[in-house]
């Protein structure tokens, strides 16, 4: 059986977890909302991006793109 630790965290609470992927490849995470990026039609929080880095290439981290339209501080939300 494959476990998933499903995560609802902002980007800088991501810093407790960015261990966990390499040490538990067996563990399938998965980022929910993005971390909750801001959207504003720019580009990404720079702190944002250096925290997401942390799971770059490990194949057991994934993210969910979802309320994404919601978080737009921008309404409507920005299509680029």
């Amino acid at each position: 059986m494959r476990c998933t630790l499903d995560v609802v965290m902002r980007g800088a609470e991501l810093e407790r977890l960015a261990h966990l992927g390499p040490e538990m490849p067996g563990l399938r995470i998965m980022i929910d909302h993005l971390a909750f990026v801001k959207v504003t039609g720019g580009l990404p929080d720079p702190a944002w991006s250096a925290f997401m880095e942390n799971f770059a290439g490990l194949p057991n981290v994934f993210c969910k793109v979802s309320r994404f339209t919601e978080q737009a501080g921008i309404q409507p939300a920005p299509l680029s």
